[in-house]
């Protein structure tokens, strides 16, 4: 059986400001605290940032997009029991915005599968409170130009293993999450998986790809494992990956550091400021790199008044899926052939 190409882009989208700040506070300085992320949010717009990301997945054209830090900010007025429930106000519904930046570019993405994770309302000091949704998401290529692979089995899951702080001097737990979509071409299967590791706390990640490497993960296919591991090459979690088989693609066909993080929290330094290289996309099994990039890293990227679109790089690769007389699991599944609404799982 011939073999097939895919190109994937793993990109952390940024929740738009530095949310650490309103964990594990004192309940009366909390409400100055979100005020203060809320203010940020707006300042590092993510319409005008989505605009840049668009052009440039719309440049490489990935057959798959990973997305991390994937929002829904939304606004909300609490009224007395009485009364009707306030409306909530959605003010960035980062995959909606995202989705109609590259339609007006004439792209067509749909989410093949989207895991929801933090979902926590916050008293802001002025103003309604505020709400943060965090997801992540796999989106596949549609339309004529696509390339013509089936697809199927969504899967979506929670972390048992996560961090456990405080919030509003309650017991918090940051809920980390991870997706997951099969694809087939010529007869060759490969399993694609995005996650986000936990940032606060590296003890925990090796326990959270534990999960995947014992969930998702535990598969005949070959396997792309990509997304943001808030882990540097050389760390715990990225030796728990290389003793499973897992490759780096930076390793196998990058050039130069391959840094992918480390913008500051307004996007608006003057260098590209990236310093940590925690975005991978890593293959296990018949999967050959044939070339990895940086995107989002050239002055060009930024928006007209300087923003970066992301305090991330997004990380692209090209790979060669297969080997001759591979058998096929997913043998008479329909293609899709149009976009289908969006599936969520779990």
């Amino acid at each position: 059986m011939p073999k097939f190409a895919l190109s994937i882009m793993s990109w952390n989208l940024y929740l738009g400001a530095d949310v650490s700040r309103v964990l594990a506070v004192d309940s009366a300085l909390l409400p100055a605290r979100v005020a203060a992320v809320w203010d940020t949010v707006n300042r590092t717009d993510f319409r005008a940032r989505a605009k840049k990301i668009a052009a440039a997945i719309c440049r490489e054209r990935p057959d798959v997009v990973a997305l991390q830090e994937l929002c829904r900010w939304s606004s909300l007025y609490r009224r007395p029991l009485r009364q009707y429930p306030s409306p909530e106000s959605v003010e960035y519904d980062f995959l909606s915005i995202l989705l109609e930046a590259l339609a007006a570019r004439g792209e067509t993405y749909f989410a093949a599968a989207r895991s929801r994770g933090i979902d926590v309302l916050l008293p802001a000091s002025q103003g309604p409170d505020i709400r943060l949704e965090d997801s992540l998401a796999l989106l596949l290529r549609a339309g004529r130009q696509a390339n013509g692979f089936e697809w199927a089995k969504p899967q979506t899951g929670h972390f048992a293993a996560n961090l456990r702080t405080t919030l509003d001097g309650e017991p918090f737990e940051i809920k980390r999450n991870w997706a997951s979509v099969d694809l087939l071409a010529n007869g060759q299967e490969v399993r694609i998986i995005t996650t986000h590791l936990e940032y606060f706390s590296p003890a925990v990640q090796p326990a959270q790809l534990a999960e995947i490497l014992d969930g998702p993960g535990k598969t005949s296919k070959a396997v792309i494992l990509t997304g943001d591991f808030n882990s540097q090459p050389g760390s715990p979690a990225w030796q728990t990956l290389k003793n499973a088989g897992y490759m780096d693609s930076w390793e196998s066909a990058g050039t130069g550091p391959g840094q992918t993080s480390g913008r500051d929290e307004e996007l608006r330094s003057p260098q590209a400021a990236l310093r940590e290289r925690i975005d991978w996309i890593m293959c296990r099994g018949p999967v050959e790199v044939m070339h990895a990039s940086l995107v989002g890293t050239g002055l060009s990227d930024r928006t007209a008044d300087g923003m970066w679109p992301s305090d991330h790089a997004g990380l692209s690769a090209r790979v060669s899926v297969g080997q001759a007389g591979a058998p096929s699991g997913l043998a008479g599944m329909e293609s899709v052939q149009q976009p289908p609404a969006l599936i969520e799982v779990g």
